[in-house]
This record gives structure tokens, C-alpha cells and sequence, in this order.
């Protein structure tokens, strides 16, 4: 390695931060900085350590905005802008600054229309909102309703099924969400959160064998899945909608 090689340091630090070393990826970013270099892809690495592993929303915002300035004029960074509005967006989630999130992910359907990830973010966000002044059902429904008819896949239904929970659309959510868990062998932890609605709108239709059925499927890959989910807010949100689950079906 060469001491003033920027573009080595920055490849440590990528290589440290994929191996789960946050200290040696951190003391790498700060070497490349002291070179003089400003790279997206290194504000990028401290926006995603600054979320996933020190939940400083703040920072991952700082750090998120500056990578996406950067990525604008970088033409072969490009494919990264989905990821990091995803970033930007759930920095502002968790801040608590909602308004701010919804307009990071409109603006950033805008000019990624073909970014599916952003568009199911963007219905998942207007559905759930905790500030129900930022919530539109009706828009959340249109969107999911035109990435599944565009590009049917488990995402789309989960997508699908998430809205129509939140809209009290219980027939549909369990329908949707069933179709999206048909046929796996086992849970991932993306589709955990969903499982617990579809127990819940189960639940709710009075199929409440096959609720407790749902819910029993998650409580058993729990162990499994809480080590597959490394965002803390994340977890948390996950730990609530299981007590609130097994709070509902008894």
C-alpha cells in the first residue's frame, strides 16, 4: 500500500467496511481525507456506517447529500443515486423529518423512474407515516398499484399488501402479503415485518387460526432474523410490530 495513494486507502476502506471493520474503514476514510481527496463513494461509506452502525442520522443525512452532489456530475457513480436516496431518505425518516423524507424520495422518483426500490419506499412511506398529515393512502395505493402492474414480483405484493393493511383493506393485505410468502422455504428478514401484518389482517377477517398460524411462523425465525437486520432503528421497528402482533392475537 502507498502511503499517499488515495485511491488505495479508499479501496481499504470499502473492503473494511464490507467486512463489518467500521474502525479500520473509518481510519481509512480519514486517511484519504487527509490526502485532500473528496470522493461520493467515500461519503457514501460514512453516510451507511453513520446509519446502519452508529444510528447518527444527522451525519448519514450530511454525508448522504454530499455523495449525491458528488454523483450528479460523476457520470459512472450514477448506478449508486438509487441507494443513496434510499440512504438520504431513511436518515430523514428516522430524524424524524418527514416532510424532508417525502420530498427526497418524490424528487428522486422524478429522476430515477425506472428505480423501483424508490417508488416502493415512497408508497411504503405515504402508507405508514407516524405524522398522519404526511400520509395519502390514495397515492400510496396508485404507486403500488403501478409498480406491481409494471413489474410483478414479491416486492411489488409485499408493497401492495403493506398498503392495503394500512388503508384497513384487511381482505387484500392478507391476500397480497399471502401471495408474496407463497412458496418460501424460509422467512428473510425483508418480509418479516410484512408477515406480522398479514397475521394481524388475518387476524382481523377472523382467521384467527390462521393468524396465530402467521405470527407463530415469525416468533420461530425471530433468533435468526434479528442478527440479519444490523440498522438498530430497524430492529426496533421490527421488535414493536412483533409486541403489537402478539399483543392482537391471543
Amino acid at each position: 500500500l502507498e502511503p499517499d495513494n488515495a485511491e488505495s486507502w479508499l479501496g481499504l476502506a470499502t473492503g473494511w467496511q464490507a467486512a463489518g471493520d467500521v474502525d479500520r474503514a473509518l481510519r481509512a476514510a480519514d486517511r484519504v481525507e487527509a490526502l485532500g481527496v473528496e470522493s461520493a463513494v467515500l461519503h457514501y461509506l460514512r453516510a451507511q456506517i453513520a446509519f446502519n452502525q452508529r444510528a447518527d442520522f444527522e451525519a448519514s443525512e450530511r454525508h448522504a447529500r454530499r455523495a449525491l452532489a458528488l454523483m450528479e456530475k460523476a457520470p459512472a457513480l450514477r448506478h449508486h443515486l438509487p441507494g443513496t436516496y434510499t440512504l438520504l431518505g431513511g436518515a430523514l425518516w428516522y430524524a424524524g423529518k418527514y416532510e424532508a423524507c417525502l420530498a427526497t424520495w418524490r424528487e428522486a422518483t422524478s429522476k430515477l423512474p425506472l428505480a423501483s426500490q424508490l417508488h416502493r419506499v415512497l408508497a411504503w412511506s405515504l402508507a405508514a407515516c407516524p405524522d398522519p398529515a404526511y400520509r395519502d393512502l390514495d397515492e400510496a395505493l396508485r404507486i403500488a398499484k403501478a409498480i406491481h402492474s409494471a413489474a410483478p414480483s414479491r416486492q411489488s405484493l409485499a408493497t401492495l399488501g403493506h398498503v392495503h393493511f394500512h388503508a384497513g383493506r384487511y381482505d387484500e393485505a392478507a391476500r397480497c402479503l399471502g401471495q408474496a410468502m407463497a412458496s418460501l422455504e424460509t422467512l428473510p428478514a425483508w418480509l418479516a415485518e410484512k408477515q406480522l401484518l398479514r397475521s394481524q389482517a388475518l387476524w382481523r377477517l377472523g382467521r384467527k387460526e390462521e393468524a396465530k398460524a402467521a405470527l407463530k411462523v415469525v416468533e420461530d425465525a425471530a433468533p435468526r432474523l434479528l442478527p440479519a437486520m444490523p440498522v438498530r432503528p430497524q430492529r426496533e421497528d421490527f421488535e414493536r410490530t412483533l409486541e403489537a402482533a402478539r399483543e392482537e392475537i391471543r
